[in-house]
């Protein structure tokens, strides 16, 4: 996987590509998640092969697993000392989650309604 995904500041805004191409990572996953197949995603980009893809797909995965995503109500919906404690949850929470992973990791915290798919 490594040797397939590259990621160079000066190469697309530093965003993981399929090494040797100005192909990102991004566009990949979505033509996945809209139902394209592999052959027609490489007939639409002929550089790529399905071991690029499968790599691809194996980068999302361990960028993924560095992630950690908490859903929060719309603070417009709550008053503001209800948003205060959830703030000082959150943040006893990335204190426990910090001292027990190793690595990176980065944190998205996204309004409820946002999460379903």
């Amino acid at each position: 996987m490594g040797a397939m995904i590259s990621s160079d500041p000066n190469v697309m805004m530093g965003k993981p590509v399929i090494a040797g191409t100005r192909i990102t990572v991004e566009p990949i996953l979505e033509k996945l998640a809209a139902g394209e197949s592999m052959a027609q995603i490489i007939a639409s980009h002929p550089r790529l092969t399905e071991e690029a893809i499968r790599a691809a797909l194996a980068f999302a995965s361990e960028a993924l697993k560095a992630d950690v995503v908490l859903s929060v109500i719309d603070s417009s919906k709550v008053n503001f000392i209800a948003v205060e404690r959830v703030n000082e949850v959150l943040r006893r929470q990335m204190s426990r989650l910090d001292r027990t992973r190793n690595g990176p990791m980065r944190v998205h915290i996204v309004p409820m309604q946002s999460l379903s798919f």
